[in-house]
Order: C-alpha cells, then sequence, then structure tokens
C-alpha cells in the first residue's frame, strides 16, 4: 500500500512550493535556484541535485533539505549561516560568516557597523567573491588553516561580543 501511494505521489504535478526555517531569500529564489518548475512531476525531482543548486547559488543558505507533501507541494527546509564578520578588500565590503565564507557584498561599511559585526583584517587578499571564502595573495594553505583557528578562538571566546575590528595580518 505504502509502494502504490509514493507511485501515485510521483506522478503528481508540482502546484505549490513552501520554506521552512528562516531566510534572507524570497521563495521564488530559493524555487528558481533549485531549478523545480511548477508543473514538474514529482517523482523526475533529483532533490540531491536541486539542494546543490540551491546551496552554490544562494549563499547564505548553508543546508537545505527538499520534502514533498501530498499531493502536490515542494518545501524547501533551509538552516542559514550566520554573519558574523565583515573585510574590506578594495572599495568592496564583505559580509562573512563565522566560517569566513563570503555572504554579500557592499560599498558601505555602514551595514555591517549598525549589525554589529567585527571588521576582520586579514593577511593580503586578492579577491573576494561571494558564496567563497576570500582568496589570500599568499597560495599557502597553511595561512588559511591558522587564519581559520585564530578567527574560530575569537569567535568561541565571549570578548567577540566586544570586539569591533580584529588584525591578523
Amino acid at each position: 500500500l505504502l509502494c502504490l501511494f509514493k507511485v501515485i505521489l510521483g506522478f503528481m504535478p508540482v502546484e505549490k512550493f513552501d520554506i521552512q526555517g528562516e531566510t534572507h531569500y524570497e521563495l521564488v529564489e530559493i524555487r528558481n535556484a533549485s531549478g523545480i518548475g511548477k508543473g514538474e512531476k514529482l517523482y523526475r525531482i533529483d532533490e540531491k541535485k536541486a539542494e546543490e543548486k540551491i546551496i552554490n547559488k544562494c549563499p547564505y543558505v548553508k543546508s537545505v533539505k527538499i520534502k514533498q507533501k501530498f499531493p502536490n507541494t515542494v518545501i524547501f527546509v533551509i538552516e542559514e549561516r550566520e554573519s558574523g564578520w565583515y573585510i574590506q578588500v578594495g572599495e568592496n565590503f564583505y559580509g562573512l560568516d563565522y566560517d569566513l565564507r563570503i555572504l554579500n557584498q557592499t560599498y558601505q561599511e555602514e551595514e555591517f557597523i549598525e549589525r554589529g559585526l567585527t571588521k576582520l583584517t586579514l593577511p593580503e587578499l586578492e579577491s573576494g567573491i561571494v558564496g567563497e571564502l576570500p582568496r589570500f595573495a599568499s597560495q599557502d594553505e597553511q595561512l588559511l588553516t591558522e587564519t581559520l583557528e585564530i578567527v574560530e578562538a575569537f569567535r568561541s571566546h565571549e570578548i567577540k561580543s566586544r570586539l569591533t575590528g580584529l588584525d591578523i595580518s
């Protein structure tokens, strides 16, 4: 009986989408990033591939699980990254999560100051691309590892809430 139910469910076309969890993104942004279209048959959805697409296109998304709800709904269960730091590269400012992944870019430092984020001064940076780790001018892998360890030590310490800047260059 359960198998029959799954077969019937699989042939239903997707008509609705929903999000569970707090997110910076609108439902349409998540849906478009997933590649799942309205009218698509539930059995044709490659959930793992759609989840990977969302994570690659939506930098704030830390993890996503796609669920199907009878008869025709796709639910995106989202866990987001938390902003914790920001950096400056040239004229640009980048918001970072606690693992140093770049979440967003702006020309206005005030946005980060108002949110209470700590400014990091890192070893010389080559570039910053939203969704990725900052690229250090030095390709030394140990430099990245040590930088992450220092940042993690401050993150988990109570002093983090009182810091306005941290220079680890």
